[in-house]
């Protein structure tokens, strides 16, 4: 009787380990699944005088928050249709994505400078409740190519303004007893990188012909017993180029603000303009 005993307490034991490696196994299995779903690699996209190269998505989740960019001019547009966060009832949620990709001047075309403009929207019902929104994005970049040599060369990195809201960046909205719906909020930054390279004091050259960009987007949802939710509608990324640089002197700077992009998506174009009149407004 005590062997029967035994013989039944290892067949136990091995049915309980293989239970435990096939979950493990599965566990893996999903995880390198949705591993592989999360992260996107879109392509390059030839722009009239640069080229974004390896633009690659990585939300962590899938479906992918912003999706496939396009194309226009020089300037890249994406109109994410996934990327929300929301709460009904109790709790806070954050969503986030990050996009990256470099920047090539076709023939050495000299990247001046970058603008970026985002627009989105956002509503609460909270009677009775405090409620909460958030949106951020901190951007960073590496130029590694000065006048088509590479070089590791100056970096750094900059937070979208959001026009309104509270924080230290704009973006961040609450309410308390209260209703609101489709409010809009944008925001934009603007990176130089001519005067980057011309203050530091280690570097050699002009223009940047390459740079590595990075930015995070992040969106946040938060009550205590009502219902929150922001959605980001749209990104319009931008450059301003010059042709050639060190060759024809006659040949002007191409700006290609996002504005002119975004004119074909309403509330982008809205947006940029808003952007622009209040930082021209800031720094005069």
């Amino acid at each position: 009787m005590t062997t029967t005993f035994i013989r039944r307490l290892n067949i136990g034991q091995q049915i309980r380990k293989l239970t435990t490696c096939l979950a493990a196994g599965l566990l893996i299995m999903a995880t390198a699944d949705r591993a592989s779903a999360a992260t996107q690699n879109y392509g390059d996209f030839m722009g009239t005088s640069i080229t974004y190269e390896n633009v690659i998505e990585n939300s962590g989740i899938d479906p992918l928050l912003f999706g496939g960019p396009t194309i226009v001019g020089d300037s890249l547009l994406f109109t994410p249709t996934n990327f929300s966060a929301q709460v009904n009832g109790s709790g806070a949620v954050i969503k986030d994505s990050q996009i990256q990709f470099t920047l090539d001047g076709k023939n050495d075309n000299a990247i001046q400078g970058i603008h970026l403009s985002e627009t989105g929207d956002y509503s609460f019902l909270s009677l009775g409740a405090t409620s909460a929104v958030s949106v951020g994005m901190a951007l960073f970049w590496q130029i590694t190519e000065i006048d088509g040599i590479s070089m590791l060369g100056p970096n750094g990195s900059a937070n979208m303004l959001v026009s309104s809201g509270d924080g230290p960046n704009g973006g961040v909205f609450m309410v308390n007893n209260e209703i609101q719906t489709s409010v809009i909020w944008d925001g934009g930054l603007d990176i130089d990188f001519d005067q980057a390279i011309a203050d530091d004091s280690n570097v050699d050259g002009d223009h940047a012909t390459r740079v590595l960009i990075t930015f995070d987007n992040t969106l946040g949802a938060f009550t205590d017993g009502g219902a929150a939710f922001i959605k980001k509608k749209g990104l319009g990324f931008g450059v301003e180029i010059e042709v050639n640089p060190g060759g024809d002197p006659d040949v002007d700077p191409v700006p290609e603000p996002p504005a002119i992009v975004l004119g074909i998506t309403g509330a982008l174009a809205l947006a940029f303009c808003v952007w622009n009149r209040r930082r021209k407004a800031a720094t005069a």
